[in-house]
């Protein structure tokens, strides 16, 4: 069982790059994703969460995962590995981070992408 923690914006976890789960070693990572994803279903004020974000091990660089709010019955799924595609116009919107609890940005997005990725 893992004890999930945001970390503040300060840590410096938050700006290092994830690395890439091997896959033969998906097993180990599972319980971290299934905590990463109640933690995601339970935070009505939450859409997503990167490991980076929670990840407890501060010796080895986080994996490369998040987990994504993608229905309205707030079904949350998980994505491993993934690899982004953006297509499309940008659009510009408000949004939060968990990190920075009351604090709205302005953000630039493309409307459209497609995310390749493993599951569990």
């Amino acid at each position: 069982m893992f004890n999930l923690n945001l970390y503040p914006k300060e840590k410096e976890i938050l700006c290092q790059s994830a690395v890439p789960v091997d896959l033969e070693l998906l097993g180990e990572f599972k319980e971290f994703i299934l905590q990463m994803k109640k933690f995601v279903k339970e935070n009505n004020n939450s859409l997503g969460l990167s490991a980076n974000q929670v990840w407890p091990y501060h010796e080895y660089p986080a994996p490369k995962v998040f987990v994504m709010v993608v229905t309205d019955n707030r079904d949350v799924q998980e994505f491993i590995n993934p690899i982004v595609q953006f297509s499309g116009p940008t659009i510009k919107h408000i949004e939060g981070c968990l990190s920075r609890p009351g604090k709205l940005y302005h953000a630039k997005r493309s409307k459209n992408c497609t995310i390749h990725y493993y599951d569990l």
